[in-house]
């Protein structure tokens, strides 16, 4: 299997994608049912991209995001919106729902690199899983069921379009600029970040905006923007032209160049940071990152489980669940995603505990029944 390392190795450079040496040796593992002779360049690229990529998002992920989306649709008349790894496509059309609920005029482009995630984009249909935070108002008003999947109306497919393609390499040409870039939970699985930042600060209009990932965290992103308001730290916009002109920035910099970063770092968030906490950089801005998730929702804590999660950082997602359980009881979800997480740990017992209890309160999940069956069968 050392050649297989190497040709996934290969790909992953290619897209510059990055993944922990567990994920990857439990995939090389799964890839030891095939027939190495079978695995042809072309199916373990797809393969890597199916399973080694982000493919979870459900509608209006980020609910608050929206709520503030729409109101700044209302400042001006018209919008071009790109979503950069737009999955299946469930942030765009909750993109569309919301600017039409404003009242603007959009186009919106979603790009993936997985041309089976973008089929399904395309066809705009999905399962309950997709659809969970929604309310029937909205899931009537928004969705047609269909052989139990629900298909968005055509209404909201109206300016959309779904791209296959790495917005690394991807050519916008110079003169296509956009009014809205999503970037969510899409950093965590890149190499190249300072890169993708670049790309996104030469496609992005000066007065655009940049939406993250409730509770991200990249510190290159607070050197060339800024989040419009300490409530609203996922949407950002570029800073003054100045710190746009400055390339020095690398993840790699010696230690001799830290004191020029960590300055850098410092101007991009001064704003919303005492003296005192300036002094402390870096570190001074986690500890707010995290005052902030102190205050969370129930939904706001899911999304930083499964922002742990996908990071593999099983440890805190599990103390973060540990509360939840205890604060949430009747919420199957907390003891599905608890389950999942102490099978990472290794917690069998645990985990069937966990299971038995997110039976109890909701026995007709798919998911559920799936990890009951992979805990008997290990």
């Amino acid at each position: 299997m050392g050649d297989i390392r190497k040709r996934i190795e290969k790909i992953l450079k290619r897209y510059s994608l990055k993944t922990n040496e567990r994920t990857l040796d439990r995939f090389i593992y799964l890839l030891s049912v095939l027939d190495e002779s079978d695995l042809t360049d072309q199916l373990l690229e797809n393969l890597i991209i199916e399973n080694l990529t982000i493919g979870e998002s459900y509608f209006f992920r980020d609910r608050e995001t929206f709520d503030k989306l729409k109101t700044i649709f209302k400042s001006r008349p018209s919008w071009k919106i790109l979503s950069i790894g737009c999955a299946k496509g469930e942030e765009v059309y909750s993109t569309a729902i919301t600017a039409q609920q404003a009242g603007v005029d959009y186009q919106i482009i979603g790009i993936d690199v997985n041309v089976q995630r973008i089929f399904e984009a395309q066809s705009g249909c999905y399962r309950f899983w997709s659809v969970r935070l929604l309310n029937e108002h909205e899931i009537s008003n928004y969705f047609i069921l269909k052989d139990n999947m629900y298909c968005i109306k055509e209404a909201y497919k109206k300016n959309v379009t779904f791209l296959n393609g790495n917005i690394a390499e991807y050519d916008f040409g110079i003169t296509e600029k956009f009014d809205i870039i999503f970037l969510r939970r899409v950093l965590i699985y890149l190499d190249n970040v300072e890169d993708i930042i670049r790309k996104v600060l030469s496609i992005l209009k000066d007065d655009g905006y940049l939406i993250i990932g409730n509770g991200e965290y990249f510190p290159p992103l607070y050197e060339y923007f800024e989040p419009i308001s300490p409530d609203s730290m996922a949407i950002m916009k570029k800073k003054a032209r100045t710190f746009l002109l400055d390339t020095s920035i690398s993840t790699n910099n010696t230690s001799s160049s830290q004191p020029n970063r960590t300055r850098r770092v410092l101007s991009a968030t001064n704003t919303y940071m005492s003296e005192k906490a300036r002094k402390n950089s870096v570190p001074a801005f986690k500890n707010m990152i995290n005052d902030l998730h102190s205050n969370l929702s129930f939904e706001e804590e899911l999304h930083l489980i499964e922002n742990y999660i996908s990071q593999g950082k099983f440890n805190e997602a599990y103390g973060r669940l540990n509360v939840l359980s205890m604060r949430y009881p009747s919420q199957y979800v907390v003891w599905k995603y608890k389950a999942l997480v102490e099978l990472e740990l290794l917690l069998k017992d645990k985990a069937r505990e966990s299971l038995k209890r997110a039976l109890f309160l909701n026995h007709v999940d798919e998911e559920i029944w799936q990890l009951k069956n992979f805990i008997e069968l290990r």
